[in-house]
């Protein structure tokens, strides 16, 4: 049975904040702004202890968007998948049965002219439940950073897709990434024990293991700072400990929940430990192989990093 279209009122936006007050308000000026405004936004301000609620409160109310934007107060940071569900979970309970579908975006991400469209012509023209922007480097659109993904079905490793290219992406970018309510309520959460990495591939991955189909909306672009926050964006060898092994172990996380091949798994995983032994990232190594083999030890790296730094919204 053909669906019928989604408008873009129906549509709710949903923004995850950490210590990054300015930069979420300003997406929220930039997005309702534009040709692609959503008809509501939920802002969850997730435990940054900064005053960041306070700041985006006063922001939200000086756009005049008090009306269209929803802000929730997580009492900590429990990463990005945690902050985008209590924020549909807020939503619906506040709003029951406004949103006929979910629009995570970035902070530091800006949707093009037209994104919004698109993303919801792409659900419409594909018969699809998820859709998904093309992302281009936030200073230099010239720049494409990918247009979905592809996932090696033995490793689990990620490679971006090129836009126009035949092959379908095997997951969309969390930067900027539509889906249904239909889908949502037949899903359930996006897996939160990532904490960051991989929790939107996992969420793909689950989607299309139930039937729901992806697109790629190829003429939906969004800006966005890569790794702006966590550095992951800093280039090989560059990036932050925290980042670089959290990434590299929620890979083999990844690849054993959704993959089911034992052996390509652990050699992914031995080719990650390997890479960073060649870069005298000793410290890493030793990290990386505890976390990636030991739930226990993964959950305590976590928090130890919370802690310290507060992690990260994205």
């Amino acid at each position: 049975m053909e669906k019928a279209p989604i408008a873009p009122e129906e549509v709710c936006c949903v923004v995850v904040n950490w210590r990054a007050a300015a930069e979420t308000a300003e997406c929220l000026a930039e997005l309702f702004a534009s040709d692609s405004a959503p008809g509501r936004a939920v802002v969850v301000e997730n435990g940054s202890g900064d005053g960041s609620a306070e700041l985006l409160r006063s922001r939200i109310a000086e756009l005049g968007l008090a009306d269209r934007v929803l802000l929730v107060e997580s009492p900590e940071n429990g990463g990005f998948a945690k902050g985008c569900n209590l924020g549909i979970a807020k939503v619906r309970e506040t709003f029951p049965g406004t949103a006929k579908a979910w629009w995570l975006l970035n902070n530091d991400a800006r949707p093009e002219p037209g994104a919004l469209g698109a993303l919801l012509r792409a659900l419409g023209a594909e018969g699809a439940d998820f859709a998904g922007s093309r992302v281009v480097a936030f200073d230099d659109p010239s720049r494409e950073i990918s247009a979905g993904g592809w996932i090696d079905a033995r490793t689990g490793a990620s490679a971006p897709r090129p836009s126009g290219h035949p092959r379908r992406a095997d997951y969309l970018e969390g930067a900027s990434l539509l889906f249904t309510e239909r889908a949502a309520l037949a899903l359930g959460p996006i897996p939160e024990d990532y904490f960051l990495y991989f929790e939107e591939t996992d969420y793909c991955f689950l989607a299309r293991e139930a039937g729901f189909k992806l697109a790629v909306a190829e003429d939906s672009v969004v800006r966005h700072r890569v790794g702006a926050s966590t550095g992951s964006g800093a280039g090989k060898g560059n990036v932050p400990e925290f980042a670089d092994c959290l990434q590299a172990a929620n890979r083999v996380r990844f690849a054993r929940r959704r993959l089911h091949r034992p052996f390509w798994t652990f050699a992914g995983l031995c080719g990650s430990v390997l890479l960073r032994a060649r870069r005298g990232q000793w410290r890493r190594c030793a990290v990386l192989a505890r976390i990636a083999l030991s739930e226990r030890a993964f959950v305590e790296y976590v928090e130890r990093g919370r802690r310290a730094s507060g992690g990260d919204a994205r």
